[in-house]
């Protein structure tokens, strides 16, 4: 892609400007003399956007005083020659391909997405991002362009672990609350003479410790439900403290498109149902905690009833039927443990897999990062003490990270991640260099370069060549 020419009216502080540009081009001026406004004006010719991809903010590249404007740029891209023209007039919008109407999807068939255009045009563009959308952004290059072939994605593989970890926090659950119904019943078993007593307070000894038993099941069982409802309603309460206030101009939390007021009003509409649907819920739980906590009082009485009069019944022997019963129920719950730790060391040999594979993959992400970049260097995955692989996103210069470097190092830095992502998407888009003045010596990238830098005392001119 290589611009012609370029000219703009009431665009910013330029009343009417027009440039014909080559293969390198300097422009230089004093401040406030719109050397920053050249890089603007290519971004919202071609896309419409502001150079960190905002709509909503162009309103403000309209010369004050004035109501209309309009950018026009000459291109050519893979051999061909178009006309792009963007104009506003009041409060509409329109874009113009060689003269004909046209919409924003269209410019993006011709020259790729806004997004890729702006973190390779603009050096300080792509450094913003939040490490989340930076290392999405990397990955999808690298999959998309065939330099790393993927089986499983990454994000599913760690939902796969994140799965694996949830059943063994359950199992680990269920394995204390088994555990715990075995001791009593082995206690039961130690504490018991075997042997044929007096029929009738053997009975009712009897009768009286199943009580216990089942009483104390399920009191178990119920505060295992009041620790659910406790859980489910810290979750809902979460959610709602999260729930962001947004406002006319705010970036969409889903989309993160700019909100205009009817989405928002749309937005706000499907808060307030979110949070009417939470509301009901969490009154719906805090009725069930109500219930569940008196039931669990009202079993605790029988159980302290039941306990006062099996004391007060005289010691007699336990028929042998009854210990063969506890015995079984012994075993039944050593059987489910087993089953537990079977599945427990099936799902960790799974995980080492998963795990082993996302190492792999991580290291093919970062062979090919490693092999464009010479000073730089992009981590997209942090290792941890126990040899696990956590998600990051970290750009570094000569072993520097980027927030501490010079202006100068940023530039050389980012000329090299720009070359990496050209590379990656099989773009030639020109590249925007601003304040130029901060560098003395810099590789220049092998596509149309645009630089800008102060000069005192002088208006915005233009030095080209070819």
């Amino acid at each position: 892609m290589e611009i012609k020419s370029l000219t703009l009216i009431n665009f910013k502080n330029q009343d009417h400007a027009h440039y014909e540009l080559k293969k390198v081009n300097h422009f230089f001026g004093d401040n406030f003399t719109g050397k920053s406004t050249i890089g603007d004006a290519i971004a919202y010719v071609l896309f419409g956007v502001t150079k960190f991809g905002y709509k909503l903010h162009t309103n403000e590249f309209v010369k004050m005083d004035k109501t209309n404007m309009y950018v026009q740029l000459d291109v050519i891209n893979d051999g061909k020659n178009y006309k792009i023209k963007r104009e506003r007039h009041g409060s509409k919008n329109r874009v113009m391909i060689d003269g004909v109407v046209a919409k924003d999807t269209e410019i993006e068939e011709i020259f790729g997405s806004a997004e890729l255009f702006l973190y390779t045009f603009f050096l300080d563009t792509f450094p913003t991002l939040d490490k989340k959308e930076a290392r999405e952004f990397i990955i999808k290059l690298l999959t998309q362009s065939g330099y790393v072939k993927e089986e499983a994605t990454f994000d599913s593989m760690e939902k796969q672990l994140t799965a694996i970890r949830r059943k063994e926090k359950e199992r680990k659950n269920r394995s204390s609350y088994y555990c715990g119904q075995q001791e009593v019943l082995k206690k039961q078993i130690e504490q018991t003479t075997v042997s044929v007593g007096t029929e009738t307070t053997t009975q009712t000894r009897s009768l009286v410790e199943e009580e216990i038993n089942q009483l104390t099941m399920n009191i178990q069982d119920n505060t295992m439900k009041l620790n659910q409802l406790q859980s489910e309603e810290k979750r809902l309460n979460n959610e709602k403290m999260a729930t962001p206030n947004l406002q006319v101009g705010d970036s969409c939390p889903t989309c993160r498109q700019i909100l205009f007021s009817e989405q928002l009003a749309l937005l706000e509409e499907e808060t307030s149902q979110k949070e009417a649907n939470r509301t009901s819920e969490l009154y719906r739980i805090r009725l069930e905690k109500e219930q569940v906590t008196e039931i669990i009082s009202k079993y605790q009485q029988q159980l302290f009833s039941l306990k006062e009069k099996l004391y007060s019944l005289p010691v007699d022997e336990t028929p042998n039927h009854l210990v063969k019963q506890w015995q079984q129920q012994v075993n039944d719950i050593e059987e489910k443990l087993h089953q537990l730790n079977l599945e427990s060391t099936e799902d960790k040999n799974e995980a080492s897999l998963i795990k082993a594979a996302i190492a792999n993959l991580a290291s093919k992400y970062q062979l090919v990062i490693n092999q464009q970049l010479t000073r730089s260097s992009m981590i997209l995955f942090q290792t941890l003490k126990n040899g696990e692989l956590r998600p990051d996103f970290q750009l570094q210069y000569d072993g520097k990270p980027y927030r501490v470097l010079s202006t100068s190092e940023k530039m050389r830095c980012m000329l090299e991640v720009v070359h990496l992502i050209s590379t990656l998407s099989e773009t030639n888009y020109p590249v925007f260099i601003d304040n130029l003045e901060s560098i003395t010596h810099l590789e220049p990238p092998a596509t149309q370069i645009i630089t800008a830098s102060v000069k005192k005392g002088s208006p915005l001119t233009l030095y080209s060549k070819e």
